[in-house]
């Protein structure tokens, strides 16, 4: 997708070089074909009054996606709940697992449009709102664990340990019987 395509908004610019060049790598991802719609630096705030600000709301045939971008270089280790980076000077940097902050940010997205929905008669048409964490540094490796991998990207075609962001982005979507 072009970044100067209708369906590339930016909402708020971003002055991290290194969360530009992610949101580059997300942008070459994405056909610039409906319904594939993004929406960079976006802040909402939450039914419990939180102030929620999203990386990239990606639209997709499978859904929306809430997408944490994460710059982190060096050897990232980890199970569901934490992880420990080493950053390329050898130092140990804890990390809770992002994937589950996103999460949480989706899930108040997701009541936000339940809520609108019902407000205009239109509960069944509210989508999939799923999250994701793409971890877009190339002098990165992850070695996380069976449930620390979940829903975790990384770059496409890069040896990082990850699947490549475009498996999520591209997926057929699920229609359960």
């Amino acid at each position: 997708m072009r970044e100067d395509s209708p369906r590339w908004e930016q909402i708020n610019s971003s002055s991290y070089v290194w969360e530009q060049d992610g949101l580059r790598e997300l942008a070459g991802y994405l056909p610039d074909a409906d319904p594939y719609h993004v929406w960079t630096n976006v802040e909402f705030v939450g039914a419990d009054g939180s102030i929620n600000e999203v990386d990239a709301l990606v639209l997709t045939p499978s859904g929306l996606f809430v997408l944490e971008l994460k710059h982190w270089q060096g050897e990232i280790r980890g199970d569901g709940s934490q992880w420990v980076r080493r950053a390329p000077n050898s130092r140990l940097i804890p990390e809770d697992n992002p994937y589950i902050l996103a999460n949480r940010k989706a899930k108040r997205l997701a009541s936000l449009i339940r809520y609108y929905a019902k407000q205009h008669g239109r509960q069944r048409a509210t989508p999939y709102v799923g999250a994701a964490v793409f971890l877009h540094a190339r002098a990165m490796r992850a070695d996380l664990d069976e449930i620390g991998g979940q829903h975790i990207y990384g770059l496409e075609g890069h040896d990082s340990g990850l699947p490549g962001l475009k498996k999520l982005l591209l997926a057929v979507p699920r229609i359960d019987p």
